[in-house]
């Protein structure tokens, strides 16, 4: 790189968006209720040998950003700590593969996210607005097939229709205004610096709720105070 070049990333993303270094406009982020289920996928879970890989090796599910070193104290206990919070006594296998589907969806996707909007929230002059996609299969990437909907029209009546004129009408408004509403939906509020978390579960009856997985959340957040450097 010349001297006189501008880096297109001069900071760390984590220090940008920490100091409020990015462009301010308003802004729409979110999950699927099953983001990991496009990843952990049916022919891969249906082994006996991948509950094998995961039971004997736990410490798997302690995230990388913890800093801590595999196989120390610190790593094996929060192994166990977050296989008690989403198995309890159960065992990890195939019975409760769902459980496996929330805990990837939160480890690799929604805790990044909602630390994300809480950052973006409380450094963007600018809107912020969160949502869950539940409808159907919720894999990965499943919304931005109704934003752009080319799938084969089933009939005016169709809940794929219904979806798509849902999705695609929020996100039409916000493109056009930088507020996401569509008729018959409710207002979808955006997060606020003072501790307010709505979201939209987008659904074929969208709802607002507040403060997304929370349970989960809290978890994690509890996690990475106790344990992360």
């Amino acid at each position: 790189m010349n001297c006189g070049e501008q880096p297109f990333l001069p900071h760390e993303p984590a220090y940008i968006e920490q100091h409020g270094l990015f462009n301010q406009v308003p802004y729409i982020t979110g999950v699927t209720k099953r983001e990991s289920a496009s990843f952990v996928t049916e022919k891969m879970m249906s082994q006996a040998s991948y509950w094998q890989d995961i039971n004997n090796d736990l410490e798997q599910v302690v995230p990388v950003t913890l800093g801590l070193a595999k196989g120390s104290q610190k790593s094996k206990e929060v192994a166990q700590k977050v296989k008690s919070f989403y198995f309890g006594n159960k065992t990890i296998s195939y019975e409760n593969r769902e459980l496996w589907i929330s805990l990837q969806t939160d480890l690799l996707f929604v805790t990044g996210v909602i630390q994300t909007v809480h950052t973006h929230a409380n450094h963007s002059a600018s809107k912020t607005y969160n949502y869950q996609f539940v409808y159907g299969h919720s894999g990965h990437a499943m919304e931005l097939i109704f934003v752009l909907y080319n799938g084969k029209m089933q009939g005016e009546s169709s809940n794929s229709v219904k979806i798509a004129r849902i999705v695609g009408g929020l996100w039409t408004s916000f493109a056009k205004t930088g507020v996401p509403s569509v008729e018959g939906v409710a207002a979808w509020k955006p997060v606020t610096s003072n501790g307010s978390y709505p979201y939209l579960e987008i659904s074929l009856s969208p709802v607002l709720k507040y403060n997304l997985e929370k349970e989960h959340m809290d978890f994690w957040e509890n996690i990475y105070n106790e344990y992360g450097n």
